[in-house]
């Protein structure tokens, strides 16, 4: 039998090392635990995050010290004390779901809601929860879909198009407008000699769409106006394994195509496929999914435009990857483990993503009249 040494268990692989480490603690239950058992009177939220993310370790994110003991629990949430630095912290802390005080069988409601696509309204209804708590944990969800979504990469087979949308200024107090506030249901007003522009132009949102066989997908806002080559160029990054893309006869995706010495079929007009048998389907099914979207939350700020198409981006791959069932659980260990910071502040100072003056500057209306300009 091999001698259990320091210079025998220093030549084991990690995994291995890991694995007695874990027996020894479940067979005898003594000697230091790097990793915190879940005891049965430990909170159910602290459960998930523990049994979930099993790389969990009851350290201090402040110092990084393991002199910690518990420090009661705060709206179901047990809490730690680090005995080092006396800051107290608990399971969520640095996570998107820091600072939540929403239980966890609400929070799976609220994200089956989310996956199910339904207005903040009916949401609030199923869940008993108020329209601005559902908002927020929203933008919450969204910001961790970002998050995951920042650094796709697409390769192989892709298809490559964009789609459009309109501005919408929904939440912009009326001493911030730049343009005259729209009427629904009533025709736009004229100011001076300009009106509401009808087709493709400098009001409506270019979205740069692209999903390769793998699944990989992106979705970005890429400025006002019709497609052209600097709107693909900005995301040329993404594009760094791509073989062939697959496109319509636009001629802005054909010179991206040349610029990174990728591979083009084209679909020529009035066919709906290559000669080699390839179509756009799944990028035409992420602009329905886009105005179905929109449909059923009764129109989407532009300033949160981009977390709704990253969360349409990541909730098909998890559609294409695992079963249905498990997707709730899926993004309920997501949200425990992407750290990132969420104040509710940011929400409303969140960026427009496309210049405002490009599009309504011409107009010399509100923030862009003469005298503030």
């Amino acid at each position: 039998m091999t001698a259990i040494t320091k210079e025998f268990l220093d030549s084991l692989p990690e995994k291995d090392i890991l694995m007695i480490r874990d027996y020894i603690w479940t067979r005898f239950g003594t000697g230091p635990a790097v990793r915190e058992t879940v005891p049965p009177h430990v909170s159910e939220p602290d459960k998930r995050a523990v049994s979930q993310n099993d790389s969990f370790k009851p350290h201090c994110p402040v110092c990084g010290s393991m002199h910690i003991v518990k420090n009661g629990t705060c709206c179901g949430t047990q809490r730690y004390l680090c005995k080092d630095c006396r800051k107290t912290f608990s399971a969520t802390s640095g996570t998107l779901l820091a600072s939540s005080k929403i239980p966890v069988n609400k929070t799976l409601e609220m994200i089956e809601c989310e996956i199910e696509g339904l207005s903040l309204k009916e949401t609030s209804y199923r869940s008993k929860l108020s329209e601005s708590t559902c908002f927020n944990f929203r933008q919450r969800l969204y910001s961790m879909t970002s998050a995951m979504m920042e650094d796709v990469q697409l390769a192989d087979q892709i298809e490559l198009d964009s789609t459009y949308s309109k501005i919408n200024l929904s939440g912009t107090r009326p001493k911030d407008m730049p343009r005259f506030s729209k009427k629904r249901g009533k025709k736009s007003p004229v100011v001076g000699e300009f009106q509401s522009l009808r087709g493709l132009s400098h009001h409506k949102i270019c979205i740069v769409t692209g999903i390769d066989e793998n699944d990989n997908i992106l979705y970005r806002v890429s400025g006002l106006g019709m497609e052209s080559f600097d709107k693909y160029e900005q995301h040329s990054s993404h594009f760094t394994d791509g073989k062939t893309i697959i496109s319509d006869d636009n001629s802005s995706i054909q010179a991206f195509a040349k610029a990174h010495d990728i591979k083009s079929e084209v679909i020529p007009s009035k066919r709906h496929t290559t000669e080699e048998g390839n179509s756009l389907g799944d990028v035409n099914q992420l602009h329905q999914t886009l105005k179905d979207l929109v449909r059923s939350k009764h129109g989407v700020s532009t300033r949160h435009l981009p977390g709704y198409l990253n969360w349409i981006s990541y909730l098909k791959r998890l559609i294409y990857s695992i079963p249905r069932e498990q997707i709730p659980e899926q993004i309920l260990s997501d949200l425990y483990e992407t750290e990132a910071r969420f104040l509710r502040d940011d929400i409303c100072k969140a960026e427009q993503p496309v210049s405002l003056y490009e599009a309504y500057g011409e107009y010399h209306y509100g923030i862009f009249s003469d005298t503030n300009v």
